[in-house]
């Protein structure tokens, strides 16, 4: 279900990616637009937004 309540079926696999030098297991939804971060894989992160244009984005292990 997507924010505006509107529910949409996707294509999922199954996939494995090097996030903070570890190998994970993750699941990836198929959707034609841009790639987007799951909450599930910022868990134990701090995830740091200045919120201008060309502001800086960081993504840390939590302390």
């Amino acid at each position: 279900m997507l924010a505006d309540g509107t529910e949409v079926g996707f294509d999922v696999y199954s996939g494995v990616t090097d996030w903070d030098g570890r190998q994970r297991t993750i699941q990836i939804d198929q959707a034609d637009t841009a790639p987007l971060l799951g909450m599930a894989m910022l868990e134990q992160y701090d995830l740091h937004i200045e919120i201008r244009i060309g502001g800086r984005v960081t993504i840390a292990p939590q302390a």
